[in-house]
């Protein structure tokens, strides 16, 4: 069995709790209701990932004079990282798979294991696909059609970035996981806090506050990876 309280699928009273409440709700009779209690704050935290997606380009709009340069560069840095998540995503959906279908067969040393194996294959796999973004990041720019003074910055922002693949991948991996075990509250108390936090870290570091300097799309990147730490 797993040390970690995480990984204690039997043992979480928090989804415990939430998938208890989900079957009372089902044997009512109510099928609406048991899908609106386990839906609502799923779409209020995909409304809140729109937002933490934006807030860079929001803030890099500001730039003045350079705010053209560095939204096209994170734009198409953006581009390059979405390869690196498509993988990651069909990771975090079949570990959601795994874990809700050992779960109902209430088989909780699988899905223990279900989770941790994900957890493990996730590290491998940000370790594997950060490589050639950090050292390879200026030839996948260019690959995706930057030009001009677009390229150093974009390549600049995808090195630095994917730094905190990792724990990125990670915390992906512990959401899909806590939504199959039927936690959908704490990914969203999660989304918040780390949609503020981009908000105010990108402000400081884009921008310069006090003792930090101006560091534009730079500071976008380091934002984004300390929120992810």
């Amino acid at each position: 069995m797993s040390a970690c309280p995480f990984l204690r699928m039997d043992k979480d009273t928090k989804a415990i709790r939430n998938r208890d409440k989900a079957s009372e709700i089902i044997i009512s009779g109510s099928i609406w209701k048991a899908v609106w209690y386990i839906a609502w704050p799923t779409a209020i935290n995909t409304i809140i990932q729109t937002a933490y997606m934006n807030i860079n380009p929001m803030f890099l709009g500001h730039l003045g004079k350079n705010a053209e340069v560095a939204l096209a560069a994170t734009s198409i840095g953006r581009t390059v990282l979405m390869v690196q998540f498509s993988v990651l995503f069909g990771i975090s959906v079949g570990a959601g798979a795994l874990v809700s279908r050992f779960l109902g067969a209430e088989v909780y040393d699988d899905a223990d294991e279900a989770a941790r194996q994900s957890l493990w294959l996730s590290i491998v796999v940000g370790v594997v696909t950060m490589l050639p973004l950090i050292f390879y990041a200026e030839p996948l720019v260019r690959l995706m059609g930057a030009e001009g003074s677009v390229v150093p910055t974009a390549a600049r922002y995808v090195a630095i970035i994917s730094y905190s693949s990792i724990p990125a991948f990670l915390s992906m991996i512990i959401v899909s996981v806590l939504r199959s075990a039927g936690d959908v509250i704490r990914p969203l108390y999660a989304g918040i806090i780390t949609t503020g936090l981009v908000a105010i870290l990108d402000y400081i570091f884009i921008f310069g506050v006090g003792p930090i300097p101006r560091m534009e799309v730079v500071g976008s990147a380091v934002a984004t990876n300390v929120a992810r730490f």
